[in-house]
């Protein structure tokens, strides 16, 4: 098994954040936003037979746009 490090990804965490920005009536109008519209754990990142993600560079991913250090906060709790 390869042990990779994911440059990029966001965790969604819809129980906990604020995420207005991800309902069908918001903004942006992306076709395909019901696809990312639900949570995401680090035990999703786990799911390939062929490789295991030992790191990774979480991007922001709009967990609470009035008050981004509760994002930080969230993504410190999962590490």
């Amino acid at each position: 098994m390869i042990n990779i490090i994911d440059p990029h990804l966001h965790l969604f965490d819809l129980e906990h954040g604020q995420y207005d920005w991800l309902k069908p009536e918001s903004p942006p109008a992306w076709p395909d936003k019901k696809s990312i519209n639900h949570s995401y754990s680090d035990a999703d990142l786990q799911k390939s037979a062929s490789f295991s993600v030992c790191g990774y560079v979480h991007i922001e991913a709009g967990f609470d746009n009035k008050l981004g250090h509760r994002e930080i906060a969230n993504v410190e709790q999962r590490a």
